[in-house]
């Protein structure tokens, strides 16, 4: 039985008449003890993600889905990427100390949020799953990531973790359990084994792909013979970085492009409406399968050369591929 019920449990026990709602943590460990009956037994699972950060309350006696929330890291302004975070930590005496407080003040503005939605009290939620990248995780759990930076970016534990919500200042049931998923290796972290669970590749007989597209990205292939999990820098990759138009997700960004089969005419929305000013993540995604359905690029995913459309152009550069035309941008 948890210390904090313990002190509590004789007052609780008079309350309810002698009637009582116990809560057992994975059959171990009482956490709750209400008087009378109670139903209100509530979860959340939380992304950690570079850039966003989002978590989903559900009703533990139903698995349904209550409530949902997402906000922008507040970590962010202390680096838009794992290794800036990591530079920050090891510049910076109370680095660590910051970016734990900022991640924690995230997952509380989340679950507080998501109690007023599901018009519950904080102490009805029992349990919290968090899953992130490496870094996200060590600087979840107050884990030095100094050497996530350097080569063989060995993380300080791969094993899943338990720890009392109090332990971490996060407000919910102050005996509940803070669940952070295991981690795979340096850039292959607690977040990749979450959509492994979901997933289930290792059930298929046929090889599958599963790609997780954030500021961090993880691919795994494979199947039940074998499974290979790797990282990327997706986030530069989608926002701008080495791409002469690429921008992040901002008003003015191409987000949706359809080119039609037969003309090769292209269609294109931008975020808020606006005069084109670049293409964010989803509009290259977008673009790329388009121009490959409409056969501009090949299977190798070079242009092909045998086209001639004036929006297929040939630069000091290289070939390109023209979505807006000058006079439509800004």
């Amino acid at each position: 039985m948890d210390f904090q019920v313990l002190k509590d449990l004789s007052k609780v026990l008079r309350e309810g008449g002698w009637k009582a709602t116990v809560t057992v943590w994975c059959g171990s460990e009482i956490v709750k003890v209400e008087p009378g009956k109670s139903e209100r037994l509530y979860g959340v699972a939380v992304d950690v993600g570079t850039t966003t950060m989002v978590g989903y309350l559900f009703n533990l006696t139903t698995g349904k889905l209550v409530a949902y929330h997402s906000l922008m890291n507040p970590q962010v302004p202390f680096g838009e990427d794992v290794m800036s975070r990591i530079t920050y930590v090891i510049n910076n005496s109370e680095g660590l100390e910051k970016l734990h407080q900022r991640v924690i003040a995230g997952i509380n503005f989340i679950v507080e949020s998501l109690a007023r939605q599901a018009n519950i009290a904080l102490t009805d939620i029992y349990e919290v799953v968090l899953v992130g990248n490496t870094c996200m995780h060590h600087l979840l759990l107050k884990l030095n990531p100094e050497y996530l930076g350097y080569s063989p970016y060995p993380p300080v534990l791969h094993h899943s973790v338990d720890v009392k919500a109090r332990e971490l200042k996060v407000r919910i049931l102050p005996s509940g359990n803070l669940h952070v998923l295991p981690i795979e290796a340096g850039f292959v972290g607690a977040d990749n084994v979450g959509v492994l669970i979901a997933s289930e590749p290792w059930k298929s007989r046929e090889i599958q792909l599963v790609i997780d597209i954030g500021t961090n990205g993880e691919i795994v292939l494979g199947n039940r013979r074998r499974i290979l999990s790797a990282s990327c820098a997706t986030g530069p990759a989608f926002e701008g970085a080495h791409i002469k138009y690429g921008m992040r997700a901002a008003p003015g960004a191409i987000e949706k492009v359809k080119i039609d089969a037969e003309s090769l005419d292209v269609e294109y929305e931008t975020i808020g409406g606006e005069k084109p000013r670049g293409i964010c993540g989803s509009g290259i995604i977008q673009v790329i399968a388009e121009m490959f359905k409409a056969g501009i690029i090949l299977h190798s995913g070079v242009f092909n050369k045998q086209l001639r459309i004036p929006r297929l152009r040939k630069t000091s550069e290289g070939y390109e591929f023209v979505l807006a035309w000058k006079d439509e941008a800004v």
